[in-house]
């Protein structure tokens, strides 16, 4: 009897063992409680379904929940809409951040498949039964600080990032400096390849000046590209802006 349970919770079990290890080598131990129960809860819930939607569901929430855990490994907080936006890019996320996704998710998935282990089990009760653990365990999701209600909130942000549309026009000239104008498939080839002379303005966040050579005087050579650029180019220290913070900025920072 006691092997068969721990058969049927076997997919469960190293679910949580992954977790586990993954959270406690990010240091969020303070998450541990909400993101085991969110999965034990999971889980419950979607026994009372026949084997092959469960198998569906469990898969697909294996998928989440390991994209949501490879966010703690790397950064330690969950997917935000910037994470989503930069996903599309190879070079800002890099290659070990690339791997490190890809091997978490495939280890969840992995994990996951163990759920086959379950087809024996067959739900007992109506329709109702399974309409009233939804309610009860996806309330309890959604308003608890899970993966699943944080992956929600991504999304919703990021959709409304892509679907942003300003209430003003932009002049015609600003048009073709849009990245999707430079970079797109149209993109004009006469203006990225153009002899004339730029301003190039550098803006790097959470970055302070005191870090590069030619301020701290130190010799530190943490910046040397910077330095470089400081020693064979002209160079303004002081530059005040007016601008309109979109609100896709204020989203993704």
């Amino acid at each position: 009897m006691k092997i068969s349970i721990l058969k049927y919770l076997s997919s469960l079990l190293v679910v949580i063992l992954l977790t586990v290890s993954f959270v406690f080598a990010s240091n969020r131990a303070d998450a541990l409680i909400w993101i085991c129960a969110e999965i034990i809860c999971v889980y419950l819930l979607i026994l009372q379904f026949k084997w092959k939607t469960r198998l569906i569901f469990w898969v697909l929430y294996c998928l989440i929940l390991g994209g949501q855990i490879s966010s703690i490994f790397s950064s330690g907080s969950f997917i935000i809409p910037l994470t989503l936006s930069n996903a599309a890019e190879f070079s800002a996320l890099g290659l070990s951040g690339v791997l490190k996704l890809v091997i978490v998710v495939l280890l969840y998935f992995l994990s996951a498949l163990l759920i086959i282990s379950t087809k024996n089990i067959h739900s007992h009760g109506g329709n109702w039964k399974r309409i009233i653990s939804l309610i009860v365990i996806g309330g309890c999701i959604y308003f608890l600080p899970t993966p699943l209600h944080f992956f929600a909130i991504t999304l919703q942000s990021y959709y409304k990032q892509v679907t942003y549309k300003p209430a003003y026009n932009y002049p015609e000239i600003a048009s073709k400096y849009f990245k999707v104008s430079l970079w797109g498939n149209e993109r004009s080839e006469k203006g990225v390849t153009s002899k004339n002379k730029n301003i190039i303005v550098i803006f790097t966040e959470g970055m302070s000046s005191g870090v590069m050579d030619y301020v701290n005087n130190k010799n530190l050579n943490l910046t040397p590209n910077l330095d470089l650029l400081k020693k064979n180019q002209s160079v303004i220290l002081t530059i005040i802006t007016i601008q309109l913070q979109l609100s896709e900025d204020l989203e993704g920072s």
